[in-house]
Order: C-alpha cells, then structure tokens, then sequence
C-alpha cells in the first residue's frame, strides 16, 4: 500500500474520531438537558446533604452501600415523609446519571421507606389557599409606585391565571396579546411542558366597578417601566420602591415572587409562614370549587395534568358545601330555613356534570374568569 493511501485512511480516521466525539458531546447535552435545572439543583442540594452525612459518619459515599442510606434515611425519620421520599429519589437520580448502581432499589431501602409511610404518615401539609378577597385587600394596600405595581400586576396576574411563580417569573411583555376583553397569555415552556409546546391562557378585563383588575394592573406596569418587550417582572435597584433600571438580568426570580406574597400577606394580618407563591394558584382552584365551576373548566384554566391533585383543592374548598351538620342544624333551627342541597362539582365517573347541573354550568363555557369575577367584587 502506497504512503499516500496510508496516509489519506489516517486523515478519514482522524476526522471520523473528530466527528464521533462532536457527537457524543451533543449527545450528553441532550442527555443533560431532559432534566430541567432547577430539577438539577435540587437533586444535586439533597445530594449534598447526604454526602456530608456520609463524612460525618465516616461511610463512603461513591459508591454508598444499602447499609449507608438506609442508615441516612432513617436519622430523617423526625422530618416529613415528603421530606425523606425527595432525598431517596435524589440519591436515586444522581446515582442512576453517574451510571452507578443505586441502593435505592434495594428491597431493604424499599421496606424502609414502606415503613416510614406507615410510620410518619404522607398527609399533605400544604400552603394556605389565598382567596380573592383577601387578594382585593393585599392588592389595595401597595403604594403606586413602581414596585407597588408590580406587586399589584403580580398577585393579580398570579392569581387570576393560576401561575406557577417559575411561569410568572419566565413571562416576558411579548408573551401578552391584548384583545377587547382582556389578555391572551402565552406560556411558554412550565413545569408540565419541559419541550416547550406552549399554551395559552385568557385573563378577562374585571368590570369597571372591581377594585382590582389584572389586565388593568399589568397594563399599568408596562406604561410605568415605558418597555415593549423583555421581562415583564423585574427588581428594583437600590432598596427604593420607585427606582429601577431595566436590565436583560434584572428578571425577578422565584425566591422573590414567594417574598413579595409573604410580603403582601403580611400587610393584611395573617401568618406568611402558612402562605407562600402557591397560594395563589391554589387559592384560585379552591375559591372556583366553592363557586360551583365544573371540574374540567377549573383545569383548563390551572392547566393541571394530574386532576388527583386538582381534586384535592377542589375538595378543600366544597368542604363546607353540602355538609350534613350544617344542614341539621338549619334545619331544627327555629324561623330558619334549611340551605339547599347543591350539585358537587366532583363527579366519581367522570367529568360529566350530575343531572340538572348541566344547564348551570354552560355559560361558564368561554372561561372560568367570565364568572363577573367570582361575585366578589361588590
């Protein structure tokens, strides 16, 4: 074989190396990227904790034996069980990414969590709902300053859309359309759509006569930062509530929109440490359920995928509807009439509304916010 064919099959060799480590870096990064960063942080935090545990108690970490985490997970048994079930599924996940063997799916670890279960108990100790008065009265009380806008269209856009703070804090000016009735909000990537399909949700204009409007608020806040497109959420600069510099990383962030509700919450008497950003969205599911709103309007608003727990704040807030005590007690009491029985708006078969419902629900069709703002506005 001749020097010149020699060396032409090395080059081809070369290149082909070249392009096979291109594409095994592309192929790490799409790897990477399946997980969202957020995902990442927390998994690499309960990682940490974990690993720290391990040095304090002279157990090797890299990898850890079924002894080790079982022994971790069980100095944990004094927290929630949602608590332990987050740091299982961590270890589990960087274990799995590192492309080691996982202790987690041992039997041992998979009794021990059983037995916590049973032990501590997997009740859902959850955030307050806020509901739409109380937002009127938080909403009310910011100044007209900047950052009283922006508290403003932030709690009302919040809750009115039944945004996740991570949706509110990603929303940029562009993603609002403006038509007669209110806004067409474009979410563009969430929690429940890592690929970023997108969906859109409508915010209809309040009446004239409600004393908080989101569309109004957001409105507001636009004309006051004088900005077309970027973050529609930003911080302010230099601790002053009216000065602020628009800036490509000035969007406010997550930690800061559960801040300003604790804030607001605060303002209006009531203990911010039962409340947090996920009262708003929740507050919206329950105040709609006590209204009456069908089930699968109530998700197209949330945009829920699991309707276990769209069920659940459903269920909170008809906890006082229909409820056989109350109608015992209206009923021997003397001059007064009982409360009538009303439909649920849960139905164990399915989404269908109970006979006679039906008719009710219907005018609800455009949007669940077409109710005249949920009657409370007067």
């Amino acid at each position: 074989m001749s020097i010149e064919k020699i060396g032409w099959r090395n080059s081809i060799r070369a290149e082909t190396k070249d392009i096979l480590d291109e594409l095994r870096i592309d192929a790490q990064k799409l790897i990477d990227s399946s997980v969202s960063k957020s995902t990442k942080k927390s998994y690499m935090g309960d990682f940490a904790k974990f690993r720290y545990w391990c040095i304090g108690h002279e157990q090797t970490v890299n990898p850890a034996s079924v002894e080790t985490v079982v022994l971790y997970l069980t100095s944990l048994k004094n927290r929630k069980y949602s608590t332990i079930a987050r740091a299982a599924t961590s270890i589990n996940r960087i274990y799995q990414m590192a492309n080691l063997d996982s202790p987690i799916e041992s039997p041992e670890v998979r009794s021990l969590l059983k037995g916590l279960r049973r032990e501590i108990g997997i009740s859902c100790e959850q955030t307050k709902p806020l509901f739409w008065a109380q937002v009127i009265r938080m909403v009310s009380q910011e100044l007209p300053s900047f950052l009283g806008m922006r508290n403003k269209a932030l709690i009302a856009l919040g809750w009115c859309g039944a945004f996740r703070r991570s949706e509110l804090c990603a929303m940029n000016i562009e993603d609002l359309e403006r038509i007669d009735t209110g806004f067409v909000v474009t979410i563009r990537k969430s929690k429940t759509d890592q690929e970023a399909q997108g969906v859109k949700v409508y915010i209809p204009e309040a009446p004239q006569n409600s004393p908080v409007c989101p569309v109004r608020a957001v409105e507001q806040l636009i004309a006051r930062m004088n900005l077309k497109e970027g973050p529609l959420f930003i911080r302010s600069h230099c601790r002053l509530d009216d000065f602020f510099i628009p800036r490509s990383g000035d969007r406010l962030s997550e930690q800061s929109v559960t801040h300003v509700v604790k804030k607001m919450v605060r303002n209006i008497g009531l203990n911010a440490v039962n409340y947090s950003a996920h009262s708003l969205r929740r507050g919206f599911a329950t105040e709609a359920a006590k209204l009456g709103i069908p089930e699968r309007l109530i998700a197209r608003q949330t945009r829920h995928k699991s309707m276990t727990v769209l069920r659940r704040y459903i269920d909170d807030g008809l906890l006082t509807a229909n409820n056989a005590l109350s109608f015992i007690f209206s009923k021997h009491a003397a001059g007064r009439a009982h409360p009538p029985l009303e439909e649920s708006a849960t139905h164990p078969e399915g989404d269908q509304p109970a006979e006679g419902l039906g008719e009710a629900v219907e005018p609800f069709a455009a949007s669940v916010l077409e109710v005249p703002f949920l009657d409370l506005v007067e």
